[in-house]
């Protein structure tokens, strides 16, 4: 049984060089998960060695924009990455119920006219969105 555990960044909401936004990286066996998406997190994903289509859920804690500033593109990422594979793997993003489940399932909006272009051009799929939304909760709750 082997547990990795790589942050993908630390950074602030403010820019600075060299900071990734905020973002941990868990691996236990088989298990490739992402605990929040902040900018860079694709970048630093490739830098630790992962394919994107190997991502198994990614989980929201809050809706702070330095949590979610890379959600986007990870999301359209992984598409591109993994469009012209015979069968949609989608990507699970857990998200707590209010702002932050409001945010996952809007934000491929802005990109539907690229998608749908790329879609055109290309031939492939269309992009997969598998927002999942758990109670917010003061209490301890298994949500996968």
């Amino acid at each position: 049984m082997t547990t990795t555990v790589t942050l993908t960044g630390t950074g602030l909401p403010n820019v600075a060089p060299g900071r990734a936004g905020a973002g941990v990286f868990v691996k236990h066996n088989d298990i490739v998960v992402q605990f929040d998406a902040g900018r860079a997190t694709c970048n630093r994903l490739i830098e630790a060695g992962l394919k994107l289509a190997d991502l198994d859920a990614v989980f929201i804690t809050h809706i702070h924009s330095d949590h979610v500033f890379g959600l986007a593109e990870l999301v359209l990422s992984r598409w591109i990455e993994t469009q012209f594979d015979k069968v949609a793997i989608p990507l699970p993003i857990f998200a707590p119920s209010g702002g932050a489940a409001r945010f996952v399932k809007r934000m491929l909006e802005p990109y539907e006219e690229d998608t749908h272009i790329r879609r055109e051009h290309t031939g492939s799929r269309e992009v997969v969105l598998d927002a999942r939304e758990f109670p917010a909760s003061f209490t301890i709750a298994e949500i996968w």
